[in-house]
């Protein structure tokens, strides 16, 4: 627990901070400890789609959909990996 929470802190400096990097970073070890947690595969795929990773974000939201279906954000997050493939797609 003590090592998550210190995750988290570290996490919302860096996207304060704006280091979209770092913040994938720390996402990447929270979800090695946590390889379900939808909020975090919702976070590392908003990070990637930052940093134009356009097929891993899809995949991360997508992964994220099927754990929160009915989440707040669905809607505007389907739309997202809609662009998201949109967007990979053009870069093959």
């Amino acid at each position: 627990d003590m090592v998550e929470r210190g995750l988290r802190n570290l996490k919302a400096i860096h996207l304060r901070d704006e280091d979209k990097l770092r913040a994938l970073r720390v996402v990447d070890l929270l979800l090695a400890l946590a390889p379900a947690s939808a909020e975090d595969l919702r976070d590392r795929g908003v990070l990637y789609g930052a940093l134009d990773c356009y097929a891993v974000a899809a995949r991360d939201l997508e992964s994220y959909l099927a754990l929160a279906p009915r989440a707040k954000d669905a809607e505007e997050l389907a739309a997202r990996v809609a662009e998201l493939k949109f967007k990979a797609a053009r870069l093959n």
